[in-house]
């Protein structure tokens, strides 16, 4: 049966579907970074292309369920005083 699953996974023809979702999905994650997530410090960019470039759909998947939520705090922490303590200097 992992005989199998070996083969199966080492086929060219899978690692070519594979890497075409890849490429999709990093394609789709510029594209959205681009649109709706300009704003984003550009290290912030590169991580998520890179975590999908790693992952693939798993990656977009966490992009779509967790990055969200981070985005969200991201923007909402720009929104704070710049010359208060909430920045999180001391002094």
């Amino acid at each position: 049966m992992i005989e199998m699953i070996r083969q199966f996974l080492g086929s060219p023809v899978v690692l070519g579907i594979w890497i075409t979702v890849v490429v999709a999905c990093v394609l789709w994650t510029l594209r959205d970074l681009r649109q709706n997530n300009a704003h984003l410090p550009t290290l912030m960019q590169w991580v998520w292309v890179l975590t999908v470039a790693y992952s693939g759909p798993l990656g977009v998947a966490r992009l779509l369920f967790l990055g969200i939520r981070i985005i969200w705090l991201v923007c909402e922490r720009e929104r704070w005083p710049t010359n208060s303590t909430h920045n999180g200097l001391a002094g």
